[in-house]
């Protein structure tokens, strides 16, 4: 099915047109739509084979309301029954860059959006994801990865050792999915949102992004100003143990896959 034809069998949008395409990811393609000449929504179309990447199709739509709700997030305004196609309404701003997140205050902005987004009321605990999504990577590569694979289950083993936390977690905080709409900062592309411990995406944006002593200083220090508690850094420390080993099967997992659109 093309992407019109995805579109136009969205209840409500027939008549929509694709203006142009945004990006083509390693899940999936996005395209900005406009609606009766005014409003304007992004088509998200997933490609088959992002199920090693994203298991839960359904969760960006869920999740991402709840943060919607509380003008975290822009609008999802549809999911399709297979969780595949998915359409939010498109928030004009711009995408946050490696310079906006180190800037003075850039650390201090996301660290205060994402205590807001854990502090959301969700039910739920975290179902054991972590382990699986190691177990999963693992297993769609064929060069010996026991030793990223031990590094990782060994930090989730310390963790337990912790009481559990659950939360609203975005799963994939980098700049490229931070907008700055009107001087308000908001996550979008909640494709690996999920209930679990809020310090993995503490030590996600932390490691992706090399954060230096005072990026991390101002993250850290703002996300505990609005929690209102002190960051634990025994738990800190064991998501970026479990990040370092994650990030790097994710990336031998892709670069074993065939391009993922034509699975």
């Amino acid at each position: 099915m093309s992407p019109m034809q995805s579109l136009q069998a969205i209840p409500g949008f027939t008549n929509a047109t694709i203006d142009r395409r945004l990006a083509c990811g390693i899940t999936g393609e996005t395209f900005l739509v406009s609606s009766d000449g005014e409003e304007q929504y992004v088509l998200r179309l997933r490609f088959p084979g992002a199920k090693l990447f994203v298991t839960d199709p359904f969760a960006e739509h869920r999740l991402s309301l709840l943060a919607y709700q509380a003008g975290l997030a822009p609008e999802p305004v549809y999911c399709s029954a297979d969780g595949q196609n998915s359409l939010r309404r498109y928030l004009p701003g711009s995408v946050w860059s490696e310079a906006e997140l180190h800037a003075d205050g850039g650390g201090r902005a996301l660290g205060s959006l994402l205590a807001r987004v854990h502090q959301l009321p969700v039910s739920g605990v975290s179902d054991g994801w972590a382990e699986r999504a190691l177990l999963r990577y693992s297993s769609a590569i064929s060069d010996d990865v026991s030793a990223l694979l031990t590094a990782g289950l060994s930090a989730l083993t310390d963790l337990e050792r912790l009481p559990a936390l659950n939360a609203l977690c975005h799963g994939d905080v980098v700049c490229g999915n931070v907008l700055d709409s009107g001087g308000s900062l908001r996550l979008v592309d909640w494709e690996y949102a999920r209930i679990a411990d809020p310090y993995f995406d503490l030590a996600a944006v932390s490691r992706h992004h090399q954060l230096d002593a005072y990026a991390s200083a101002e993250l850290l220090d703002a996300y505990a100003e609005v929690i209102g508690g002190a960051v634990s850094r025994r738990r800190l420390e064991g998501w970026l143990i479990y990040y370092d080993a994650l990030e790097a099967l994710w990336l031998l997992a892709l670069k074993s896959q065939t391009p993922i659109k034509s699975m």
